[in-house]
């Protein structure tokens, strides 16, 4: 009798085919809510609603079905997954290992859309500000292997860059032309870079000799005489709140430059631009206070 009684307040465990279709608890917006449909057009109402959880989706689901206790057959449907996640700003690059169709939107924004037969690795760059962003993938398989993996980094060559540190703009040519192959934080002290004979980022396609630099920054200072060393070889040209306070573009060897400046108390933009021909590549900036205004 007592033994009867304690089956029956023991908890079941429900096999796993046997598990609901649908949530009973409403799935959290940082996890992946996954909408399974029995067709490949993501139309209808969904045979299944899960909680796919936090991590980036990677599914291998081969020959079989998502879930047959569900109506979901092995072959010809769909999924659609939606969640928020959190991004650095910066410019990040997603990869996509896919068989059959996927569609990515970003923030309703269509990125990515390859909706058709096809076993392939994918992959695109977006730049995104820093907080939370809304991310829906969409998969279609049509029959044989089903699977999906989805992963994302920030891009190496491109960093979102705080405006009291040193934003440093990278071109691979000596003048500064088009858009930078690499943009990437610099820190917040003293520039003081010594390449040599080789590159700043081989990997981002800078050359080790004709390329250029434009860092800027905002620069908190107290009133003051300030100094500015301005060290390069070879071009360099230095600007304080939109106003050029150097110009020695030229070709030369390791050179250096004395600003002297008088700037009132407060947040002052800082622009250093540089270019190296062929040899040595240097450049350096540092300053102090010398004297009161």
């Amino acid at each position: 009798m007592i033994l009867a009684f304690a089956l029956c307040l023991a908890p079941s465990v429900i096999p796993a085919s046997q598990k609901p279709c649908f949530p009973v608890q409403p799935i959290p917006v940082t996890s992946w809510r996954g909408e399974y449909f029995s067709n490949r057009e993501l139309s209808g109402t969904p045979a299944m609603i899960r909680d796919d959880g936090a991590g980036k989706p990677d599914f291998e689901w081969g020959l079989e079905s998502p879930s047959e206790s569900c109506g979901i057959p092995k072959d010809n449907f769909s999924v659609r997954w939606t969640r928020r996640a959190a991004f650095s700003e910066g410019t990040w690059i997603f990869n996509v290992t896919v068989d059959d169709g996927v569609r990515i939107y970003i923030d309703r924004q269509l990125k990515l859309e390859k909706w058709l037969d096809q076993r392939t690795t994918l992959s695109f760059t977006t730049a995104l500000t820093g907080g939370n962003h809304d991310i829906v993938i969409e998969y279609f398989d049509h029959w044989g292997s089903a699977s999906i993996k989805v992963d994302w980094r920030e891009h190496p060559c491109f960093t979102g860059v705080s405006p009291y540190r040193w934003k440093g703009e990278y071109f691979s040519n000596a003048t500064l032309h088009g858009s930078p192959v690499m943009i990437r934080d610099d820190g917040e002290t003293l520039l003081n870079f010594v390449w040599g004979t080789g590159s700043p980022s081989q990997e981002c396609g800078i050359p080790a000799d004709d390329f250029s630099v434009r860092w800027s920054r905002r620069l908190l200072l107290n009133d003051g005489l300030y100094r500015f060393s301005i060290t390069a070889d070879d071009g360099v040209r230095f600007f304080v709140d939109g106003r050029k306070a150097l110009d020695q573009w030229r070709n030369q060897q390791k050179s250096t430059f004395n600003v002297d400046l008088s700037l009132y108390a407060g947040a002052h933009t800082i622009v250093l631009e540089y270019y190296e021909h062929t040899g040595e590549a240097i450049t350096a900036i540092d300053w102090q206070m010398i004297g009161v205004r």
